[in-house]
């Protein structure tokens, strides 16, 4: 809602940066600090094909979709800096011995995490206590620690980089403490790159003092952007590993349960049935892992950190995610950009208690019909015939229109980009649209119970396939069809009218 001209929501940003501001302070990486730096080319970001589209919030699509519309992102340079002096708190955050948070070492934390590590700090720094004392060390701990995808991807290449471009093969790693068993995967994985088990340093969340620091930036933003360095780091590792044996894989989440199928046992034996070996990741070794991935010329299965191990997959292997409808997670589909997979994605209904900090976290909700569709639909490795793309685009509501209650009604048209604005829309029985019309639709029809607007062509503009009553009035929704790169959604409300004489070229904007 804007206030005086401004969105409340840009005026909420506003605040929460001078909040952050006011509590601490970031520092300036100096040129002299820099001790390297690797240029890298532009990664180019392919449109995502996505299956149940239309179960995506609105706002939801509109965020991801300026994202896939994005085409490429630009060059990013990795830099390599050498700190002195500096303090090491939490998941990974930096300060100087001024208190001042040093860039890029803040990503992913949340703002209170980042206001408690600064306290503490300053409270050190306030009563000059006595804090661990290493000589130097290189930074491979940040937010998401624990977790095999973060560390795979934004963690792990950071050594790789500094031992090739730097050759500083006999400074400590810093790692972040975790389980048992990631913490195996973490000594193994940096093995592979020639990292032996007395280099890595384990740290908690207790503030470490460093003479001597290598942090590196330009390397990834979570869901944002991943290097093409990565992908290098990822090679490197795939060219130890031999090759597998399953040609097509099903990854489970077990033994997690957050965002799995839920009905898992079912749809495991399905895909065992379309001839889909089953992976469970934690039962391999890292080396097993890379294995099995760069071998697969199809990988299937729901959103998690398992499915991180893609990024070892041949170019042009085909990966499908399924994932919950209102997720905003660009991570894997970044992924399967760097490494020119066939990507595919299906977004599914979210039931059941949320697990975790994340409000998607639920079960996935789907048909085994509709895997069946994503099988066959998803065809690149197993030459099937092709279903349509659209074979899932159904709607997603029980509600019926028909002709008399669609043409009995008034009805208010409005743009997502435009929602300060409506046009009074009437369905006339001729199949003509009054009020609202574009010039390349004027017509209508409803078809399988769905009201869809025709172009000039004979082509479906817009199909209203989310249907759901409020008050007594039905609300309609549509993306538009013709161009998925589109990222507008159209909205119908119905508005009750005393009589159906209203003249039918009454068109209001407001």
């Amino acid at each position: 809602m804007p206030v005086f001209g401004i969105d409340i929501n840009i005026l909420k940003f506003r605040y929460r940066q001078l909040e952050r501001m006011l509590a601490y302070k970031f520092a300036t990486l100096r040129n002299d600090q820099r001790i390297g730096v690797v240029r890298a080319s532009p990664v180019y970001l392919p449109y995502p094909t996505i299956f149940q589209k239309q179960l995506m919030p609105d706002d939801v699509f509109v965020a991801l979709n300026s994202r896939w519309s994005s085409e490429r992102s630009p060059a990013r340079n990795v830099e390599f800096y050498l700190l002195k002096d500096v303090f090491v708190l939490a998941e990974g955050l930096v300060f100087n011995s001024a208190g001042e948070l040093i860039p890029g070492t803040q990503v992913g934390h949340p703002d209170a995490a980042i206001q408690i590590a600064h306290a503490e700090l300053e409270s050190i720094l306030a009563t000059s206590q006595d804090v661990v004392s290493m000589p130097r060390g290189v930074l491979c701990k940040k937010a998401g620690a624990g977790n095999y995808g973060h560390w795979l991807i934004e963690m792990l290449p950071k050594a790789f980089l500094t031992h090739r471009e730097l050759g500083l093969n006999d400074w400590p790693i810093i790692v972040h403490t975790t389980s048992v068993e990631m913490y195996s995967i973490i000594k193994q994985s940096l093995a592979v790159i020639g990292i032996s088990d007395d280099l890595i340093h384990v740290t908690d969340r207790s503030p470490l003092f460093f003479r001597e620091l290598i942090v590196i930036n330009g390397l990834t933003s979570h869901s944002v952007y991943i290097s093409p360095l990565v992908m290098e780091c990822m090679d490197f590792i795939a060219s130890k590993a031999p090759m597998g044996s399953a040609e097509r894989i099903y990854v489970p989440r077990r033994p997690a349960t957050t965002r799995d199928f839920e009905h898992e046992p079912q749809v495991a034996k399905l895909f065992g049935d379309e001839g889909y070996s089953e992976t469970i990741t934690a039962n391999l070794s890292f080396l097993e892992q890379v294995s099995t991935f760069k071998t697969a010329e199809s990988v299937i299965g729901a959103m998690g950190a398992a499915m991180s191990n893609i990024a070892f997959c041949r170019p042009g292997t085909e990966v499908v995610i399924f994932g919950p409808a209102s997720a905003r997670e660009l991570f894997f589909w970044l992924l399967a950009c760097g490494r020119s997979l066939h990507y595919f994605e299906v977004r599914c209904m979210e039931v059941g208690d949320v697990q975790g900090l994340l409000p998607w976290n639920r079960s996935l909700q789907i048909s085994l019909s509709s895997i069946k569709k994503v099988i066959r639909a998803t065809c690149y490795a197993r030459k099937l015939p092709e279903l349509p793309i659209d074979a899932l685009e159904q709607p997603n509501s029980q509600i019926k229109l028909n002709v008399d209650y669609l043409t009995s009604s008034s009805w208010a048209l409005l743009f997502s980009n435009s929602t300060d604005c409506f046009y009074n829309v009437i369905f006339c029985l001729d199949g003509t649209i009054s009020g609202y019309s574009h010039h390349n639709e004027q017509t209508w029809r409803i078809n399988s119970g769905v009201l869809e607007f025709i172009g000039a062509h004979g082509l479906t503009t817009w199909r209203f396939d989310h249907i759901n009553m409020k008050d007594g009035a039905m609300q309609m929704r549509s993306r538009y069809l013709l161009n998925s790169n589109i990222a507008v959604v159209l909205f119908l409300q119905e508005n009750p009218r005393a009589t159906t004489e209203k003249k039918s070229d009454e068109t209001k904007l407001l």
